[in-house]
């Protein structure tokens, strides 16, 4: 662990990137690949979805943006985000070079956007995607050949060096946002961090440089620090609306007097939040009766794979939303926005009155140990 902290303060320390732009804020994307000749490769950002043909290994993308921008750059259809078939980069105002491999879209190297390198170095992206393997292999086996306890303790440790790991990040993340404060990556970092109390959130956001602070990521720092205040324990739950995956009416406020409302926030291309369904099953045969209620909210486009996974979940015991079905009664922004969410998996468990009671949110282990103890808490 202090190895890879001594190698990031190396390179961090006293870096700050100018994120100097083209005078019309073009970029151009150049790809090499081993994909097949005719094969088709997406890139989506903002408004955008853009698509080009694989031609002898190569393909290019052009366009413009005002900042360092999230995209996705994907090959076929997929729903999952850094999978075999899709990986998220940061795209800037620049030329730059991307390399994707069959298969192996989130192991792309992008080259020419200082703030993806950036992201890499602070992320441990080469570290984290050998321990990425090795679970992928141990899990494989397990499937094939059935539990040991020499196949379990292999994958517990991988399970443990991933922990260890993801502690270090944390560290770099915050260390990258305090001496960073010109970075369009700094704003994104600190959005996306969960576990800061809100003051620290407002004093990390007041250091920023005004053009960060209005940056997309900049607005939506700003955004969490008012919801963050207004969804924290204790506030009332914002309320909303929408259409069922039984094309049923649902309204959180159906619920109030009658039963607690836990709120999973999902997605299908979360692997996380689907390893959950067993447990997130259990507690609902456990809880159904004695007053709770589960209301799943998933962000997707694609209604037919939604579907698919409550299907292949066995997780249609409950309620189900899509969030682009939702309907909002105070505020133009979104729901996520609104309850503050920026990661996934998300629970908020809401009481009878309307009333959050607990947040609970996938960036570590014990996360969900938290939600069971505190619903055998209230309903038990």
């Amino acid at each position: 662990m202090k190895s890879y902290l001594s190698l990031f303060l190396s390179l961090i320390v006293g870096t700050v990137f100018s994120q100097q732009r083209s005078s019309d804020n073009q970029f151009s994307l150049t790809g090499t690949t081993n994909l097949n000749d005719g094969e088709i490769i997406f890139l989506k950002y903002e408004d955008v979805n853009d698509s080009i043909v694989v031609k002898s290994g190569k393909f290019f993308f052009k366009g413009k943006v005002d900042e360092p921008t999230f995209a996705a750059l994907i090959n076929g259809k997929t729903n999952l985000l850094d999978g075999p078939k899709s990986i998220r980069i940061f795209i800037e105002p620049k030329k730059m070079e991307i390399t994707a491999w069959k298969d192996k879209f989130y192991k792309a190297k992008l080259s020419g956007s200082e703030t993806q390198e950036a992201f890499d170095a602070i992320s441990l992206r080469d570290e984290y995607n050998v321990i990425r393997d090795s679970l992928e292999f141990w899990m494989s086996k397990i499937k094939q050949e059935g539990q040991t306890n020499f196949l379990k303790n292999n994958l517990d440790a991988v399970y443990k060096k991933r922990t260890q790991l993801f502690n270090v990040i944390d560290v770099r993340q915050i260390f990258y946002i305090k001496n960073n404060p010109k970075s369009f990556l700094s704003p994104f970092l600190l959005f996306v961090r969960n576990g800061l109390s809100q003051d620290s959130i407002k004093f990390y956001y007041d250091q920023f440089s005004p053009v960060v602070q209005n940056s997309l990521w900049g607005r939506m720092v700003y955004k969490k620090l008012n919801y963050t205040r207004l969804t924290n324990v204790g506030h009332y739950a914002p309320v909303f609306r929408g259409k069922s995956l039984t094309n049923e009416e649902i309204a959180l406020g159906d619920f109030k007097l009658k039963k607690h409302v836990l709120l999973d926030f999902w997605g299908t291309w979360c692997v996380k939040c689907r390893e959950l369904s067993p447990e997130l099953i259990s507690l609902y045969k456990k809880y159904k009766n004695k007053g709770l209620e589960i209301l799943s909210i998933a962000n997707d486009n694609d209604r037919q794979l939604w579907r698919d996974a409550i299907l292949v979940d066995k997780t249609g015991l409950w309620k189900h939303v899509l969030l682009k079905d939702v309907n909002l009664t105070q505020s133009n922004d979104s729901l996520l926005t609104q309850y503050s969410i920026s990661a996934f998996p998300t629970f908020i468990l809401i009481d009878k009155e309307g009333r959050i009671i607990g947040r609970y949110v996938g960036s570590g282990n014990e996360f969900f140990i938290d939600l069971k103890n505190k619903l055998e808490e209230v309903l038990e």
